[in-house]
């Protein structure tokens, strides 16, 4: 898939381009912490991008290791996402993460469900959200 098709599978439907930069910027901001994510790179935006690439590779692997884990190992992963979340200033993330993590260690099966899917729908839009910021860089 090229670029352009996979800038716009990322639009929702319906989206206004003149208003979709603004907006996607108000979006990256809530959900990373720029100045955070900036001390923890000590001001390299060289740095910073690659470790926003990396981060969101990361997310993509440790969601789907939760999906598919036992209650033990679903503790582990979501430990390990809430610390990433926690070192680049995704604190809502981290949040959810740590929710995941306690009803995983719980064995609250119908919690884990609900916090998963909580956490799920917020790393698909922090996601989004790195996205954009790496592309404000480029």
């Amino acid at each position: 898939m090229t670029r352009a098709a996979n800038e716009a599978a990322k639009k929702p439907p319906n989206s206004n381009d003149a208003e979709a930069p603004a907006s996607a910027r108000r979006a990256s901001l809530d959900m990373i912490d720029a100045a955070h994510l900036a001390r923890m790179t000590f001001g390299d935006r060289n740095l910073e991008a690659e470790v926003l690439r990396l981060f969101d590779r990361q997310c993509a692997m440790l969601v789907e290791g939760i999906r598919a884990a036992s209650a033990d190992s679903a503790a582990l992963f979501a430990h390990t996402l809430r610390g990433s979340c926690r070192a680049v200033g995704a604190w809502q993330v981290a949040q959810l993460a740590e929710q995941v993590e306690s009803a995983a260690r719980a064995c609250d099966g119908p919690g884990l469900d609900i916090a998963l899917k909580r956490l799920a729908d917020a790393v698909a839009q922090m996601r989004s959200a790195v996205a954009h910021l790496l592309d404000a860089q480029s």
